[in-house]
């Protein structure tokens, strides 16, 4: 156990390998998201889904000449 009886709480609370999303942690220690987002100091980051994909040829093409060689 750590000295600190804040850190020793949160350990109590999260858990190893998990993904916790801002609203998760807000409702875990009964505070706002926009509190948990501010304490994290992530900038958000704008997702564009419209639009051609670009970029996967190559690695499309790694994928095809790997699947093919399981294959022979």
């Amino acid at each position: 156990m750590s000295m600190d009886p804040l850190i020793d709480s949160l350990m109590l609370k999260l858990r190893h390998n998990r993904v916790y999303t801002a609203s998760t942690l807000a409702r875990l220690f009964g505070v706002s998201e926009k509190a948990v987002e501010a304490a994290l100091a992530t900038p958000l980051v704008p997702r564009r889904f419209d639009g051609a994909l670009a970029g996967y040829d190559g690695r499309l093409r790694e994928h095809r000449s790997l699947a093919m060689l399981v294959r022979r």
